[in-house]
C-alpha cells in the first residue's frame, strides 16, 4: 500500500474525478481522525487547506458481507434489478449499503458552516465484485494514497467548505457535526376525502393519534412550456391539496405524496429529435409550501401537497404518508482541537 500515486493535488473547485483546478493546490494537514457513528466506521484521514476554503475527505467503512448480501438480497449481479417495480429500485437504491447519506457542517474556529459542496466516489472489495465490474480509477487511487484495508468496502465523500470570511482564517479549530439521514417508515395509504372531511390515523413511530382535514383541492396545470426540453411533450395536470393536522406534526418528519408516478414525457410524433434518453420531472410530494386558512375565527397553517403529473386529470387521487425517522443522534466530532 505504499504506492502512492505519482500526483495527488487536491484543488477547492475539484473533486475525486476532476483533479484539475484553478490557483494553487491545498496544503495538505493531516487528520487520522477514527470515529464510529450510525452503524459505521468512520476515518477522516486529511483536510486540505485552500485559498477559498477547505477541502475535507471522509471516509466510510463497509463490511464485504453487508455489500455481498445486498448484492445477492436483489440479484444484482444477474441482471435482476432491471426487472424489479419501481418501487422496488427505489428500494433497492434506499437500501445500498455503500450510499451512505448524512448531513455535515464544520465549524471553523468559532464560525459554522453549512454551506459546502462535494463528490464522491466507492470502492468494493475484490470478493464483492461480479462480471466485468471494477473500481474506477479514482477509488484505487484513494484506497492507496491513505492506505485503506482493500478488503473493505468504503464509501468516499470529498466536501469543498468555503470559509465564509473576506479573508482565510488561521485554522485553529475544526469540528465535524454529522445529522443522519432519516429512515422513511412507511404511513397510512388514503384516497383524497371530500373538502372538509377528515381521516384519522396513527403515526407510526410515535403511536400516537391524528386527524388530517382537507380544505381545498382543486386541479390544476403546470404550463409545459417551462420545460424547454426539445422535441417531447410533458404531462400538464395535477391536483393540489391544501390540509392541516392536528395534533400538528412538524414537516420535517413525513411527507404526502400520490401514490403513482408521474406520466412518462413522450417524444412528439413529428420530432427527430433523439438527443434525451431519459427524461425526469419533479413533483407527486408535499414540500415546504405552507399557507394559512382561516376558519371558525381561529387561523391554522395548513400543508400543501401535489399529485403526480399526469397527462389527463386522474379520475381519484391515492396518497400515502411516508414518516422520517431519524435512526441516531447527531454527533460532533473535533478534528483540530486548538
Amino acid at each position: 500500500m505504499n504506492n502512492k500515486p505519482c500526483e495527488w493535488k487536491v484543488y477547492f473547485e475539484g473533486s475525486f474525478y476532476d483533479r484539475r483546478g484553478t490557483g494553487r493546490a491545498g496544503t495538505e494537514v493531516k487528520v487520522k481522525k477514527d470515529f464510529s457513528w450510525n452503524g459505521h466506521d468512520w476515518y477522516v484521514p486529511a483536510l486540505y487547506v485552500c485559498g477559498k476554503g477547505l477541502v475535507m475527505d471522509v471516509c466510510i467503512k463497509v463490511e464485504p458481507e453487508v455489500i455481498s448480501a445486498y448484492y445477492e438480497k436483489w440479484g444484482l449481479a444477474e441482471g435482476r434489478l432491471e426487472t424489479l417495480s419501481k418501487e422496488e429500485q427505489r428500494l433497492a437504491w434506499r437500501e445500498n449499503p455503500l450510499d451512505v447519506e448524512f448531513q455535515l457542517k464544520l465549524q471553523i474556529n468559532s464560525r459554522l458552516q453549512e454551506n459546502w459542496s462535494g463528490s464522491g466516489t466507492n470502492w468494493v472489495p475484490e470478493r464483492c465484485l461480479f462480471g466485468e465490474t471494477e473500481n474506477t480509477e479514482e477509488a484505487v487511487e484513494v484506497v492507496e494514497y491513505y492506505g485503506l484495508d482493500k478488503t473493505k468496502g468504503w464509501a468516499f465523500h470529498r466536501f469543498s467548505i468555503p470559509w465564509g470570511t473576506k479573508t482565510k482564517p488561521t485554522l485553529r479549530t475544526l469540528s465535524l457535526l454529522l445529522e443522519p439521514r432519516r429512515v422513511p417508515v412507511p404511513g397510512p395509504k388514503f384516497v383524497t376525502p371530500k373538502v372538509g372531511e377528515s381521516i384519522s390515523f396513527l403515526h407510526p413511530i410515535k403511536g400516537s393519534t391524528h386527524t388530517l382535514t382537507v380544505h381545498e383541492f382543486q386541479r390544476a396545470r403546470f404550463p409545459s412550456e417551462r420545460l424547454s426540453e426539445e422535441g417531447y411533450e410533458f404531462p400538464e395536470n395535477y391536483y393540489q391539496m391544501i390540509y392541516t393536522i392536528q395534533p400538528d406534526i412538524p414537516t420535517k418528519e413525513y411527507t404526502v405524496k400520490d401514490v403513482c408516478d408521474n406520466d412518462t414525457p413522450k417524444q412528439k410524433v413529428s420530432s427527430s429529435y433523439s438527443g434525451a434518453s431519459s427524461i425526469g420531472i419533479i413533483g407527486g410530494g408535499c414540500g415546504p409550501t405552507a399557507v394559512f386558512i382561516a376558519e371558525k375565527g381561529t387561523t391554522e397553517m395548513a400543508q400543501v401537497a401535489c399529485s403526480a403529473f399526469r397527462f389527463e386529470p386522474a379520475e381519484t387521487v391515492e396518497w400515502e404518508m411516508i414518516f422520517h425517522r431519524k435512526p441516531c443522534e447527531n454527533m460532533q466530532v473535533q478534528l483540530i482541537d486548538g
